[in-house]
């Protein structure tokens, strides 16, 4: 199940977002404006509402994170830019 989540992820989420850079481009502030994106409305696509929750937003940063520090472990990027985002509270967030 958690694999499926991370397939799913990596597939449907990131591409749109960040998949016209090379990883080495990416900066902090791209994935920060990919996170504040998904904290917005219109990012379900279950049809059970209009916003992601914060755990769901949380899950695929964690994904973005892993990914990012696997990349700098193996010397691909000189630093992990997921490690500085900063999310919404979550009483700010709809559910």
């Amino acid at each position: 199940m958690k694999s499926q989540l991370y397939k799913k992820t990596i597939e449907q989420r990131i591409p749109p977002a960040l998949g016209n850079y090379k990883l080495s481009e990416i900066k902090p502030l791209n994935v920060q404006r990919f996170i504040s994106d998904l904290q917005g409305p219109g990012q379900r696509k279950d049809g059970k509402g209009d916003y992601l929750s914060s755990a769901s937003v949380k899950k695929i940063h964690a994904v973005i994170q892993s990914v990012f520090a696997r990349a700098y472990k193996l010397k691909l990027i000189s630093n992990n830019p997921a490690m500085q985002t900063v999310f919404k509270k979550s009483s700010s967030l709809k559910n």
